[in-house]
């Protein structure tokens, strides 16, 4: 008899409640929906909010897959391995080792968990463990309390501010600028698994 079960998906990094690792295409559709809710357009930094398109989605998937950044991986919740976000380091200059860090919690029913702390916990460490970065920065708009919180828990600190640059909800709002740099930050994963014999 032939075991019909369906593969278990692919992780790269695996944390205490989360674990990280490939996109595959047909998470598309349920990226799509997440994306599409205007309040994860502003967690992630669109600039306007508006309808994304499945074409949209796709192009993007394509570029994520394919092409140079590869850093993208798929959040997915560890005791039932379901997708509930993405993460990544872009712009990654192997000359200057820095990098840029993002990250979506796209189900709604898995914010406020700290799901976002762990899977940045991890990006950290796969940044400097792994890719051997410096340091990797990130930008929060200054109503995104959960997401500093989270960052901070992760290991980046608050290193400047870009006064009154964001407009939300009637009001002017600081986009904060934090990083982390690789001598302040304790490997929890990688650097047991990704070392010499």
């Amino acid at each position: 008899m032939i075991d019909q079960s369906p593969e278990p998906p692919i992780v790269n990094i695996v944390g205490e409640r989360v674990a990280l690792g490939p996109f595959s295409k047909d998470l598309l559709p349920l990226f799509t929906r997440w994306i599409n809710d205007f309040g994860s357009q502003l967690r992630v930094g669109f600039p306007m909010p508006g309808p994304v398109t499945a074409e949209f989605e796709e192009g993007w998937y394509d570029s994520v897959s394919t092409g140079a950044d590869r850093n993208t991986f798929v959040i997915r919740e560890r005791e039932t391995m379901t997708a509930i976000g993405s993460t990544a380091l872009h712009g990654v200059d192997m000359r200057h080792r820095t990098a840029a860090f993002g990250i979506m919690i796209g189900d709604p029913n898995a914010r406020g968990k700290g799901y976002g702390t762990e899977a940045a916990t991890l990006m950290l460490d796969y940044g400097f463990t792994v890719l051997g970065l410096h340091s990797i920065n990130l930008t929060v708009a200054g109503f995104n309390l959960a997401g500093q919180t989270a960052y901070q828990r992760a290991g980046f600190r608050e290193c400047g501010r870009l006064r009154e640059r964001i407009q939300f909800a009637g009001r002017r709002w600081d986009q904060i600028l934090m990083d982390c740099l690789a001598h302040e930050f304790e490997s929890p994963i990688l650097a047991r698994t990704v070392k010499p014999d």
